[in-house]
């Protein structure tokens, strides 16, 4: 099972620490992450341009030059995935902290049998395989209570 995982990065460069991504991605070689930039003027993309060249794992970034809101970069990123990187679940993440990030890696990395589990839990984007994170604090969490 190959998994993409669209993250739809903030349009503020200091919302995030590019350290913290840069360490958290590299314990992650088998995914491959597909950042989207959302048409900000600031250095966002800079910052995400460092973090796809300080880590191992496969990244790639579609950047959106307009935003055109969260749909529009959600389909951009899947796209994306569906033609470049042959994956088979893709997962979209729109509003995300770093920690809720390293819980979902933390479930994903599990065993396949909890892993088809967390899929059937989660809401389905009328693409095939496509889930949409919209609240990934309490679905991450869930998943992570039942385990324990």
């Amino acid at each position: 099972m190959k998994i993409g995982i669209v993250l739809i990065f903030p349009t503020n460069e200091n919302a995030f620490d590019v350290a913290k991504y840069v360490d958290l991605f590299s314990k992650n070689t088998k995914l491959h992450l597909c950042f989207v930039h959302n048409g900000s003027s600031d250095d966002t993309l800079s910052s995400l341009k460092e973090i796809q060249e300080e880590v191992n794992c496969q990244i790639s970034i579609v950047e959106i030059k307009k935003n055109r809101g969260h749909a529009a970069a959600i389909k951009a990123g899947i796209r994306y995935l569906h033609s470049a990187a042959n994956v088979t679940h893709v997962i979209c993440v729109q509003e995300f902290t770093y920690a809720t990030i390293k819980n979902l890696l933390h479930v994903i990395h599990q065993d396949k049998k909890q892993l088809k589990h967390f899929f059937t839990n989660l809401k389905r984007l009328p693409y095939k395989n496509v889930f949409l994170l919209e609240n990934i604090g309490k679905s991450v969490q869930k998943n992570l209570n039942s385990q324990y």
